[in-house]
């Protein structure tokens, strides 16, 4: 029997928030051009922290539109942004735009996690069965090739995860995967996820993939007995071999299971449900789980930590970005993305799922997420409590006891015609090179800042 596809962004208080922004739009067409600002400082904010306008934004008079975000990466000078309509890739410095590629047909629907050489693998076209290898240097294609994974009753997937590990692009497309030659594309292999396999039929659904060393460490709901879903952990190496295999029974007590990879070294794993039952488990490198931290309901507990820059269609067996990292021997996550609600960035212990700190945001402020870590610190972002009506925040934070301090406030769009658009839960943010980039995935055709620079 054919899973369904859960609802991965159970963001109703979000929901409410946007059909009320969108309600107060003027009905007056909006123009908003490229803007490049020095970063003089233009305001103080309620906080009373130095308020500088975004360094340099995209807006929607600047680009093609799009429906939804597939993925982004830094590397290099380019910050490149993956929808299902267009690549495109800016200067960091400057936000010039190097190049943009549309999909040869159909729209993109599959991208890697990381970056390989300057290259990552995508996917686009009828049924997302085309690869492509992309090259940033080059801004083009190195090849493009047709390739085939089983699926429940030969439909078409809408997704993929496509990593390079070594000389293979191992594909993971729900109900199936393929190895294909990162240099020309031809497919190696092609097999049932596991743990199923040709004999056993198709039951098992591949719901996130990322790299893990020489392997693909892979999330798969297996329906065993209808309603439940069971949760298997397998590693798969370059050649299509399970290299490990973990299956919990039921993790969690629910019909519906949506899990994520929050780090696969360590691997530590989100389970969602529509429900209260979530949870963070850490596991050995068995993948047996040897602790686990309950998330709560969504409104007073630990935020569902998915961003929202995918779309339905591009959920499937693509890796999500998340509103935690790990670090330090702790878990980091926040609490209270949607408005209104009480924010903060708390960290567990990975050995025993321990509460290690909790620092909460100024009042009304929210952790929108953890971002990365530089020079031993979390780099997270802080939204206002009215999205970019007001100004963001840059913040560092010491894993050893929450210590913040705020590295710049930015005002992400300031123009008063679009205010209320750019909901930040919407936003991926990427920290290189000392300042904070950020992508929206759903397209608003009011929207001053699709693509911008912090600082």
């Amino acid at each position: 029997m054919q899973q369904g596809t859960p609802d991965r962004r159970p963001w109703i208080l979000l929901i409410v928030f946007t059909i009320a922004a969108a309600v107060a739009i003027t009905t007056a067409a909006v123009v908003v051009g490229r803007t490049t600002i020095d970063g003089t400082p233009m305001a103080v904010g309620a906080n009373g922290a130095a308020q500088a306008a975004s360094k340099w934004r995209h807006g929607a008079a600047d680009m093609p539109s799009y429906d939804e975000g597939v993925a982004a990466w830094t590397a290099g000078d380019l910050f490149v942004v993956l929808n299902d309509e267009h690549v495109s890739a800016y200067a960091q410095a400057d936000g010039a735009l190097r190049w943009r590629i549309k999909p040869p047909e159909g729209v993109f629907c599959g991208a890697g996690t990381a970056v390989v050489q300057n290259r990552v693998a995508v996917a686009y076209g009828g049924g997302c069965a085309v690869a492509a290898l992309l090259d940033f240097g080059m801004g083009s294609f190195v090849w493009q090739q047709p390739f085939k994974t089983p699926q429940y009753d030969d439909k078409p997937a809408k997704s993929a995860s496509l990593e390079i590990i070594e000389d293979t692009v191992v594909v993971t497309q729900s109900f199936g995967m393929a190895g294909l030659e990162v240099a020309t594309g031809r497919t190696k292999w092609s097999k049932p996820t596991p743990p199923d396999t040709p004999e056993k039929g198709l039951h098992c659904r591949a719901k996130d993939a990322m790299p893990q060393g020489r392997a693909v460490a892979l999330l798969v709901t297996c329906l065993n007995s209808y309603p439940e879903f069971d949760l298997a952990i397998v590693a798969v190496d370059v050649a299509g071999a399970v290299t490990k295999e973990k299956t919990l029974v039921k993790p969690i007590p629910t019909t519906t299971i949506v899990p994520a990879w929050v780090s696969t070294t360590p691997p530590v794993i989100f389970l969602d449900d529509a429900d209260d039952e979530s949870a963070y488990l850490m596991l050995d490198d068995t993948f047996t789980p040897t602790a686990r931290v309950e998330a709560g309901n969504y409104e007073t507990g630990l935020a569902r930590p998915q961003m929202d820059f995918n779309g339905d269609d591009a959920s499937g067996s693509l890796h999500s970005r998340m509103r935690a990292l790990v670090t330090d021997g702790l878990l980091v996550t926040v609490t209270g993305v949607a408005p209104a609600l009480p924010s903060s960035i708390v960290a567990f212990d990975l050995k025993n799922g321990e509460k290690k700190w909790e620092t909460p945001a100024a009042e009304g402020d929210r952790f929108m997420a953890p971002v990365a870590v530089d020079n031993g610190e979390i780099i997270a972002e802080v939204a206002p409590p009215d999205d970019d009506e007001g100004p963001q925040q840059v913040v560092r934070v010491k894993p050893a006891d929450g210590a913040l301090t705020v590295v710049g406030t930015y005002q992400m769009d300031d123009d008063p015609k679009t205010k209320g658009i750019s909901l930040i839960a919407f936003y991926e943010f990427f920290w290189a090179g000392g300042v904070m980039f950020a992508a929206k995935g759903d397209y608003n055709q009011y929207a001053g800042a699709l693509v911008c620079r912090f600082g």
